[in-house]
């Protein structure tokens, strides 16, 4: 649960000398401490924090133990600006919108991990660890699954020293203004995306002009940002042993590897199969598949062993078209491939049939 906005007299205040301590480390150490001496049931935690500011926050909040949060400084910035949210809208509403928006995304993903109640999640740790070592995370979040490492307690201070400086520092930038962050769309002065303006200008004019120096640009800067540890498998290398290499003729060549494949579009070619009913006048069924292009197509349907129960090639326009399947696909039952065929594409659709 939220608690309601702050009276007046609950003023809040920093200063250059006071660094700010997460609030989730701290939190979670109580929890932790009280659960391993037997006394967490004694107890409701209510945890005041001016970092809970969008959903996952609280999520993480109340997964390691909060029965209730108040965001007071989110309350509080929400109370200074409502004016400027446009709209007749006052202080007490807006901040009533919130706790709403808050409270419906808690929900949202409680749902989906299959909890009803807000009592269940409580404590129930549902995460996994990302970027935090062993060591912090067998102190703060015992329990918790954590399949890489990553920083510990130091490195956590050090980000909030930094961001405390930045706040008292004497940067003309951030003088009047917060820093522009960018954890959701990019920044100039935000955090690093994998997709950046240069990115995306030199993919887009790489592929409309075919231009084979502007897309090694592209793959350059993709590839630093795997170098700078942008993505997990940036920490990754191949190991081989070149001594131990197998002949390029030995290899299964692609073509033949990409028909083992099962999926709904390959290469442009979209290929959506619909449902297999009857049709008590033809005794048929239909086949569909859609096409970016008009193209002339050849579709195949066959069994586990390749044996050919249909076939049938023709010209298709543009969008959806549906293919009348004969008896002998209506009888057969087990798994079934359906494939698509043009000129320069193809696809596979994987169905098992029953009577």
């Amino acid at each position: 649960m939220l608690r309601g906005p702050p009276s007046a007299t609950q003023g809040r205040s920093s200063a250059p000398s006071d660094v700010y301590k997460r609030r989730r480390l701290a939190w979670s150490a109580i929890h932790q401490h009280r659960v391993g001496a037997c006394l967490r049931t004694t107890a409701g935690l209510v945890v005041e924090t001016g970092t809970a500011r969008e959903v996952h926050h609280f999520a993480v909040l109340a997964g390691y133990g909060a029965e209730a949060v108040h965001p007071y400084l989110a309350m509080e910035t929400l109370a200074d600006m409502h004016k400027e949210l446009g709209g007749d809208l006052s202080a007490d509403k807006a901040i009533y919108n919130y706790v709403k928006a808050i409270g419906k995304g808690l929900s949202k993903i409680m749902s989906k991990m299959g909890v009803s109640t807000y009592m269940s999640y409580c404590g129930a740790q549902l995460f996994e660890a990302i970027g935090l070592n062993t060591e912090t995370v067998g102190k703060y979040f015992t329990g918790t699954a954590s399949r890489v490492e990553g920083i510990g307690v130091f490195e956590i201070a050090e980000e909030a020293i930094r961001m405390h400086k930045a706040a008292f520092g004497d940067d003309p930038v951030l003088e009047t203004m917060l820093d522009a962050g960018g954890e959701y769309a990019w920044r100039a002065r935000g955090e690093d995306h994998m997709w950046t303006p240069d990115a995306i200008a030199k993919l887009q004019h790489s592929t409309r002009a075919n231009n084979w120096n502007t897309y090694k640009e592209y793959a350059q800067i993709i590839n630093d940002q795997t170098r700078r540890h942008m993505t997990l498998r940036g920490l990754f290398e191949f190991r081989f042993d070149p001594a131990k290499a197998i002949p390029l003729e030995e290899v299964e060549p692609a073509a033949e590897i990409v028909k083992r494949f099962s999926t709904g579009a390959i290469a442009g070619v979209g290929f959506e199969l619909y449902q297999n009913q009857p049709n008590p006048w033809v005794g048929r069924t239909q086949i569909g598949f859609h096409l970016p292009v008009p193209a002339t197509a050849t579709l195949t349907v066959y069994d586990e062993t390749g044996r050919v129960l249909f076939t049938q090639k023709g010209d298709f326009a543009k969008g959806y078209n549906a293919v009348n399947l004969d008896r002998a696909v209506l009888n057969t039952t087990g798994v079934l491939y359906y494939k698509l065929e043009t000129a320069t594409d193809s696809a596979t659709k994987k169905m098992i049939q029953t009577k």
